[in-house]
């Protein structure tokens, strides 16, 4: 899997909450990041399938 580099904004209390787990788990605040958008887009896959399917068309 190639890594590509993204730069974001986030609110500045997310990212003290999101490091100060980071610190408490020793996991990495970029593998949290990855975990998150990877739920999302497991959350909201059927949005995928309505859009291919309305290319179809």
């Amino acid at each position: 899997m190639a890594l590509v580099r993204v730069t974001f904004l986030i609110d500045e209390k997310m990212l003290g909450d999101l490091k100060t787990l980071s610190s408490i788990t020793r996991i990495k605040q970029s593998d949290y990041v990855r975990e998150g958008i990877a739920y999302v887009l497991e959350r909201y896959k059927a949005e995928f399938k309505k859009a291919k399917q309305h290319e179809r068309r």
